[in-house]
């Protein structure tokens, strides 16, 4: 289980208390992560942010759809989330192609 430094007790006596185990292990996890930028595009369900993540030089490595926004989409629209995924990620590819 991943959380906060601070929700870090209360996850821990919750275990302890709600549920069978005995013991807890934790440890700190360290986190690298690319730069990114929020945009937000069209698309015919309507606005959108995406995730552009850049490395230190500026250059584009990912693109991606909010993951609240996918999954809005697809229950709207009785979709899958992983067809609402494929669609808005080609959108967003789109999208930043046309920014090249």
């Amino acid at each position: 289980m991943l959380c906060s430094h601070e929700q870090k007790e209360t996850i821990i006596n919750f275990l302890l208390s709600e549920t069978t185990t005995l013991g807890v292990r934790f440890r700190t996890e360290k986190r690298i992560i690319l730069n990114r930028e929020i945009h937000v595009i069209e698309t015919p369900y309507g606005n959108i942010k995406i995730k552009v993540s850049k490395d230190n030089t500026g250059k584009i490595l990912k693109v991606k759809p909010e993951q609240s926004d996918i999954e809005k989409i697809s229950l709207e629209q009785n979709i899958s989330y992983m067809e609402t995924y494929k669609y808005l990620d080609s959108l967003a590819m789109q999208w930043i192609d046309g920014c090249r």
